[in-house]
Formats: structure tokens, C-alpha cells, sequence
């Protein structure tokens, strides 16, 4: 979410809004103007660009001071429309950053470390840490204050675009997006969990293993992808509600217990009736959370354990075929071998002779 050149807290008192984009990209106050200058930053521990007929990429890393902390930004210019930042990053002291309204659409995904959000002076803070998604828009005109505490490894990685981008990539899929994010006056936001599909893509990105312009060309396609993902989270739940999809730190908490009783128990699995008790949810809020921070439903999460759980007794030829689908919990051994092979696209017997030809 921070839109980094971030300095000391006495710079930032002193500087006001530039803070450190002075020398980092000639004191450009506006996110949008920074990235038009990073090709020319002379600070830069790295620098790379990419010509192409209509438009220059560029990307620049710049490292922490030792005074300050720790790390890293890394700033990535991938359209006029479509930028990055990366950061992993340890400050020392809680820095404070002003952020000018600029109305980017962002999907900051947020994997360690805590920032603080404060839209206005009088209004309680939005809180971002742990393994999450915010979904942003803050309009033009309308700033805040930000800050990232000291003391914590800060890992991030935030898209920004501006609405031409995702129309242009994306089509009619952007109305999947919330209306309070397509539509707000002021600030408009969403926060959902990072399930691990969705973690892996934005993890490809950040440790891509190319270098250069090729870092640029890789990372232009893998963000593309990464939005996809975020597309098809959004047409999904499209019919949920919006606070359904907003999860607080309690939500989340619940869900991981859910997912430990799965873990524990899928042989067979708990209903869902069951697991809401027991984790203090509304089934309603289980089944779309659970869809939302995991990537599956739990009927699908439990019933690939059971069917991994089959692989593993599989491997064991001394037990045979007809007390693994007992332990299992199937009442009769076809039913076993269908869904079997429904999922791995071998029998069970033909597994058991040869695990590697398993789907």
C-alpha cells in the first residue's frame, strides 16, 4: 500500500509530502511523477529499461539506509498506466508518509509487517498486516497519512493502476471489482485474505529470477495473471456480500481453526454445520470465507485430503484395497474406487503398481 520513499520521521517534518522522493527521483511529490523519473535516478543500487516502439519500461531498486533500517524498494514501470512497488524492508523507528490522493485503483498484498492507514485525522485507522489483500482507491484530492511501524520485517508488493489499465486488460471483468472501489468520491477500499494460489502468484513476482529488461517482461505478464486471479476471486463471489468478503482479523483466525479440524478429521470430514459450531461462524461466512482465503470450497479442501490421505495407504501393499476405503470412511469400496479415479485418473489398483502415473 505505501507508496515507499519513505525517510526518517525528522525528513518527514521537514520535507513534508516529498519525503526522500527528492533524492531518490527529483522531488517528485505525485506517485505518477516519481515513476516518470525513475529511469533518471542517479541514487538507484539498481536500473534497467526496456525500449519498445511506443512505450519505455523501467524498473530501479533502491536499498535502505543503515541509519534508517534495512532493505529495499523496488519500483517497476510497466504501462503509463500500471505500476509496482516491492518492498522488504526492516525500519528502525515507526516512519510516517504522506500519500496525495491520486485515484489509482491498488491491490496491495501485504505478507509481513504492520501499516497503519489514517484517512482522516479524526477517523479510527485501518490496520494491514498478516497474509492479506487490500483492494484501494483513493481519489484525487482526497490525502492521508500513513505508517509503517518500526521493528518489523515489512514485505509487500502493491499494484497501481489507473481504471485505462484494467479496461484494457480486463474488459467488462472490472465491474466484477466493488462498487465502492469503481465509484468512490473520497477513499474506497476492501480487505480480504491472501489464499495460497493467489500468495504464489504475487511470491513468482516478487522473486522472479530474471534480471534486467527481462525482469520487467516477466513481470508485466506474471501481474497480469496475478489480476486474473483477483478477477476471478471477485466474479465468484459476485453474488456475496460485500461484508461476507471483508474479513477481520477474528474471521481469519476462525477459518484457520476450520482448516485445522479438516486437517485433523476428513476421514471422513465434519459437516459444515459441525465446523461452524465449533469455530464460532455463521455457516453463511464460513463457506465464503473459507472459499476466499483457501482457493477451494471445504468440501473440495477436505476431499483432497482424503484423497491424498488414500495415496499415502496406497503405498502401503500390505493393506488391502478394501480396508483403505474403509479407512477412509466409505461405506462401500466402489464408491471409493469411482471417486478415486475421479480425482486421480487411475484406479486404485493401478496406483498402487505404479503411484507415478497418477494424474
Amino acid at each position: 500500500m505505501s507508496q515507499g520513499f519513505a525517510s526518517t520521521s525528522k525528513n518527514w517534518v521537514e520535507n513534508g509530502p516529498a519525503i526522500a522522493r527528492a533524492p531518490l527521483v527529483g522531488g517528485a511529490a505525485r506517485l505518477q511523477d516519481a515513476f516518470e523519473l525513475i529511469d533518471t535516478a542517479i541514487d538507484a543500487s539498481r536500473l534497467y529499461t526496456l525500449e519498445r516502439s511506443d512505450f519505455r519500461l523501467a524498473g530501479a531498486r533502491f536499498d535502505i539506509s543503515r541509519q534508517e533500517g534495512r532493505g529495499y524498494w523496488e519500483f517497476l514501470r510497466l504501462a503509463k498506466d500500471l505500476f509496482v512497488i516491492i518492498s522488504d524492508m526492516t525500519y528502525r523507528d515507526k516512519v510516517p508518509v504522506q500519500v496525495p490522493g491520486e485515484d489509482f485503483i491498488e491491490f496491495h498484498f501485504h505478507f509481513s509487517g504492520r501499516l497503519s492507514l489514517m484517512p482522516a485525522p479524526d477517523a479510527a485507522p485501518i490496520d494491514v498486516q498478516g497474509p492479506s489483500l487490500l483492494i484501494w482507491r483513493q481519489a484525487s484530492g482526497c490525502d492521508i497519512t500513513e505508517y509503517i511501524h518500526g521493528g518489523l520485517r515489512d514485505t509487500t508488493l502493491t499494484v497501481y493502476c489507473r481504471r485505462s489499465a484494467l479496461d484494457r486488460y480486463f474488459g467488462r471483468y472490472v465491474e466484477t471489482l466493488p462498487s465502492n472501489i469503481l465509484n468512490c468520491e473520497d477513499v474506497g477500499f476492501l480487505r480480504m485474505p491472501i489464499y495460497p494460489k493467489l500468495a504464489t502468484k504475487v511470491s513468482n513476482i516478487i522473486r522472479s529470477p530474471y534480471d534486467g529488461a527481462l525482469r520487467l517482461v516477466s513481470s508485466e505478464a506474471m501481474v497480469v495473471e496475478m489480476l486474473c486471479e483477483v478477477m476471478s476471486m471477485m466474479q465468484a463471489h459476485q453474488q456475496d456480500t460485500e461484508s461476507s468478503l471483508s474479513l477481520s482479523d477474528r474471521d481469519i483466525r476462525c477459518l484457520q481453526k476450520a482448516q485445522e479440524m479438516l486437517l485433523e478429521r476428513h476421514t471422513p470430514p465434519p459437516t459444515i454445520q459441525d465446523i461452524a459450531h465449533n469455530v464460532g461462524m455463521s455457516t453463511t461466512k464460513l463457506k465464503s470465507g473459507f472459499r476466499a482465503i483457501f482457493g477451494k470450497t471445504i468440501h473440495e479442501y477436505a476431499h483432497d485430503l482424503r484423497m491424498d490421505y488414500a495415496c499415502d495407504l496406497l503405498k502401503n501393499r500390505d493393506i488391502p484395497i478394501a480396508a483403505v476405503s474403509e479407512m477412509l470412511g466409505y461405506e462401500y469400496q466402489n464408491s471409493f474406487t469411482v471417486a478415486f479415479k475421479k480425482h486421480h485418473g487411475v484406479l486404485p489398483k493401478e496406483y498402487r503398481r505404479s503411484p507415478f502415473d497418477a494424474s
